[in-house]
């Protein structure tokens, strides 16, 4: 038998369980069922629904299985007829505390506590029912908190604290009276709650619950799918629930899953909420007019045009632009179509400058040896203890980051905020240097200079530098020494604030590089991009690549293809593309760009695109249809391939199912 194994008894059935296991997971390993609601996978236990009760040879009474490790040359027994009778016990005494009518409940038929009373033939209450009176917490955005429903599991609690790490959510009063965030002391809506929603999917009952998915159909009655969040860089796993090709619910890869199975509101609620108005047929602008026509004129029209200006003006009058959102086969196609038949050298990405700027640092410090970006992952942020935050603006970073450095701060790690003062984590910031509008650059020189000095153990330096350093005061200097002099593993994160200026983005790195002392060469550093599938476009695109200006026809351009995707532009941007003289817009929604626009071809959503996308980490994740595309909708490589054969481009190989 192997060191790390327990032999046992269960049931009169020799088993095998690896150590440091509980009895319940060694049950669960062994596929022998014992009932469970506090309990889920992937949170740490609690004990308190009593439903796992088991006997142990050698113990007086029932012990809790979630809660008691698994021994060697233990014998248990998990169905008794008497624990039969306890579970019964403490389901009817689940039921008489609260309000559980089922078939006012959005949860009736998905139910863990319904399920449990159905397998165990309850029928009527032995207990005098108390139904006491709680207030529903509808101040939530997209949450709703009805204690009349919960059964006090903590699964919420524990999951709000131990993945999200946010602790919004707690137990308040006493006794049969406890309720979670009581509602007039601590309403949702004005708490500290992200919205995630990571408690409404862990909650076995009806207590919390998403708005938008209520009363929209069970589970049984849905296809569950699996697919990509293109929403950011993260790429978080997505359980979709579909029912009559409409999304009922979103769901995350499950608490063992990536980031804990964590979706921000995004993720789990925006794309539920969305309701943009949709293209679905390619339209032509005649005279002042757009009018409907089929896919092959359309394209063939937008070809015309584009070779009409390049004709007149050359070929870099046109520029080509790309969403981010975009697939990497989408990307792909958009590349060679660019290439091949554009010959433009003007190619620009809806992504602000910073995310591109950084890419293209990047791939010059790992050619000149100085450290490899790709083997820094936000996982390493865990297990941080010192996180220093570069220039994050509102809203940054992004939720599941900002969960992985509650997380590490949680644990007794601390964070460094250097401008940035706005960010979402301002609050739980340990040091916060301040940084003056156009003085980033200078701070960042000024702690990488302490840094350095404090990896070669110069203490020389540190008392020169001590002495005073531009743009940071030597108070500011001290905290930090005395944070990186005790930190074992620094992380650095950089944000929209960080201007986009080559020499400052390559102090970020720089100070990230000496803040990990070099380790593996490895430079522990996060630059944020804002859009999906960034890293991907960047990636296949290149060099080339940049973010879109401001004034297009201070560069010659006269007229643009943009392919937009799901994107709604910027109203920056439509000013910017509504004064050049041909525009051809391949979106998934109307906009004032598409209204404008010579040629409007039709594009996918998110949840109708089949392809790849490379998250922050650089690994490609799989994205994958989870509804039917209205008919004559394109994949976007299939209009373009279409748009290449118009141009009278390269011929390609039809695909199955694709464009004539």
């Amino acid at each position: 038998m192997p060191m790390d194994e327990l032999n046992l008894s269960i049931d009169g059935r020799a088993v095998r369980g690896a150590k440091g296991s509980t009895i319940l997971e060694v049950c669960m390993a062994n596929d022998v069922y014992v009932p469970t609601l506090c309990h889920i996978e992937g949170l740490s236990g609690s004990g308190g629904c009593r439903l796992c009760l088991v006997d142990v040879e050698g113990q007086k009474r029932p012990v809790p299985a979630c809660m008691t490790p698994a021994a060697e040359g233990m014998k248990v027994v998990t169905n008794a007829n008497q624990l039969a009778a306890y579970r019964r016990t403490a389901l009817e005494l689940l039921l008489s505390e609260r309000n559980h009518f089922c078939f006012f409940c959005e949860k009736s038929g998905d139910c863990e506590l319904q399920s449990l009373c159905y397998e165990f033939g309850i029928d009527h209450m032995s207990f005098p029912a108390m139904f006491p009176p709680l207030a529903l917490d509808a101040s939530a955005e997209a949450l709703a908190i009805d204690n009349n429903r919960c059964i006090l599991c903590g699964r919420c609690v524990r999951v709000c604290s131990e993945i999200v790490g946010n602790n919004t959510l707690d137990f308040t009063k006493r006794g049969s009276n406890t309720v979670i965030n009581e509602p007039d002391l601590f309403p949702l809506g004005e708490s500290n709650c992200v919205q995630c929603g990571a408690c409404a999917e862990v909650c076995p009952t009806g207590a919390i619950f998403g708005k938008l998915s209520s009363y929209k159909g069970r589970k049984a009655q849905c296809q569950v799918l699996k697919t990509t969040c293109c929403e950011c860089p993260m790429a978080c796993d997505l359980t979709v629930h579909v029912r009559d090709n409409n999304v009922v619910l979103i769901a995350g890869g499950g608490l063992k899953g990536r980031f804990g199975g964590q979706l921000c509101k995004k993720g789990r609620f925006d794309l539920l909420a969305r309701n943009y108005e949709r293209i679905t047929r390619p339209r032509v602008l005649k005279g002042k007019t757009q009018t409907q026509t089929d896919l092959s004129n359309a394209l063939e029209a937008a070809s015309n045009l584009l070779r009409t200006i390049q004709r007149k003006h050359g070929k870099d009058s046109v520029a080509a632009i790309i969403s981010p959102r975009c697939t990497n086969e989408a990307i792909k196609a958009f590349k060679d179509f660019v290439e091949k038949t554009l010959q433009t050298k003007n190619v620009f990405i809806m992504e602000p400058e910073i995310g591109v700027l950084s890419g293209g640092i990047a791939r010059a410090l790992e050619q000149e040896g100085l450290g490899r970006f790709s083997d820094c992952k936000t996982s390493d942020l865990l297990d941080a203890d010192l996180i220093v935050a570069i220039g994050l603006g509102p809203g940054e970073p992004h939720p599941i980051i900002a969960s992985n450095i509650r997380r590490a701060l949680n644990r007794g790690g601390h964070l460094v905020g250097v401008g940035g003062a706005d960010c979402v984590l301002s609050a739980r910031t340990n040091l916060l240097i301040g940084a003056a509008k156009g003085k980033l650059a200078s701070v960042v020189q000024s702690l990488t200079s302490l840094a350095n000095a404090h990896a070669k153990g110069d203490e020389d330096a540190i008392q020169k530098l001590m002495r005073g350093s531009p743009g940071v005061g030597p108070d500011d200097q001290s905290a930090f020494l005395s944070l990186i002099r005790s930190a074992k593993k620094v992380m650095t994160v950089a944000g929209g604030e960080v201007d986009p200026e080559p020499a400052l983005v390559r102090s970020v790195a720089m100070l990230a590089l000496a803040l990990g002392k070099g380790e593996g060469r490895s430079v522990p550093v996060i630059f944020l991009g804002s859009g999906g599938n960034t890293r991907g476009a960047l990636g296949a695109l290149g060099q080339d690549v940049r973010s879109l200006p401001t004034d297009l026809r201070k560069l010659g351009i006269r007229g643009a293809y943009a392919l937009l995707a799901d994107e709604q532009p910027a109203a920056t941007d439509v000013a910017n593309l509504k004064g050049l003289d041909a525009i051809i817009v391949q979106a998934s929604f109307e906009s004032d760009l598409s209204r404008k626009a010579d040629v409007v071809i039709p594009s996918r959503i998110w949840a109708e695109r089949s392809g790849t996308m490379t998250d922050i980490d650089d690994a490609v994740r799989q994205i994958s249809p989870v509804l039917a595309a209205p008919e004559g909708v394109p994949s976007d490589e299939e209009a373009i391939r279409g748009l290449e054969r118009s141009w009278g481009g390269p011929a390609r190989p039809k695909r199955k199912g694709g464009m004539t």
